[in-house]
């Protein structure tokens, strides 16, 4: 759970009986009342939560917070555990492995409040969040999926390359951008 994170009352009795309920589903999240500097904001469309198989609806950015989902443990002996390589986006990280192996239910409920907006949230000292999704991309394209889901993070990663490109030329960082171009190159030419 995020330490900024609040669970409301019942979350997790009305999320295992939804599980009890949907028995083929091992895990499921929920929606979320999001409020930054203390006031109720809503999710933009493009924060939209999915159940389902939802790897490559997810390919794109965090859809699950970790603050909302329950899992049968039995999926961590499967997907692998938080990665502690990343500090930032290891539930990207994580989720993308769950995703691609177990379909995730999803409860259209908010059952937890997400606080953001202050100045030590980690996504926001550490600058943009995009080179940290390029890295859980770039490791999992060396991982065991299938075709589809790799030829879908390849896809991700050159569309990801590409807008950190264009910020990398905009900031005269040409050692950046010259990597990003090599990149976006190399996985236009892999199979």
């Amino acid at each position: 759970m995020d330490s900024d994170d609040e669970w409301l009352p019942d979350k997790i009795h009305k999320q295992v009986e939804y599980l009890e309920s949907n028995l083929d589903y091992l895990c499921c999240h929920t929606n979320e009342i999001w409020i930054r500097n203390g006031t109720r904001v809503n999710q933009m469309k493009k924060h939209q939560k999915f159940g389902g198989n939802i790897f490559f609806k997810s390919l794109d950015m965090c859809r699950i917070s970790p603050s909302s989902i329950i899992f049968h443990k039995s999926i961590l002996d499967q997907a692998g555990y938080f990665d502690e390589m990343f500090t930032i986006c290891e539930d990207y990280d994580l989720w993308l492995r769950i995703s691609a192996k177990f379909p995730i239910l999803y409860l259209d409920m908010p059952l937890i409040k997400k606080y953001g907006g202050h100045k030590d949230q980690l996504s926001k000292v550490s600058g943009g969040i995009e080179k940290y999704r390029i890295d859980v991309l770039e490791k999992l394209i060396n991982n065991n999926f299938s075709n589809k889901q790799l030829a879908g993070i390849r896809s991700m990663l050159k569309k990801k390359w590409k807008v950190y490109s264009k910020g990398a030329k905009k900031r005269g960082n040409t050692n950046e951008y010259n990597h990003a171009l090599k990149r976006i190159n190399e996985l236009s030419t892999e199979a």
